[in-house]
């Protein structure tokens, strides 16, 4: 498993979330008055988990690198997928995959 940069993201409200594309609708529904919280598990209508996960950045507003992590000679579908916040290492896993 290797990480590989995805691209950057910009932030303006100190914040970051995380959901699958084609629950857009659903999660703007979910957030229109609601008070903001850093870190949040947004759930399905039916109260289920797994609309979204939404957490703070560590410096608030800017721009931020995200990783994913890939099998070796993948290099389109993520494990895993990483913010860095500043200037952080990659994380290191043993030989044979993340622990």
């Amino acid at each position: 498993m290797k990480w590989k940069l995805l691209g950057e993201v910009g932030v303006d409200s100190g914040a970051l979330m995380i959901s699958d594309p084609c629950y857009a609708d659903w999660v703007s529904k979910w957030l229109n008055g609601k008070e903001f919280s850093f870190d949040n598990q947004l759930n399905y209508p039916m109260g289920h988990a797994g609309l979204g996960v939404q957490a703070g950045t560590a410096y608030g507003d800017g721009v931020y690198k995200v990783y994913g992590l890939c099998s070796d000679g993948d290099t389109t579908r993520a494990h895993a997928m990483l913010v860095i916040t500043g200037d952080e290492e990659l994380p290191q896993f043993p030989k044979g995959g993340a622990a």
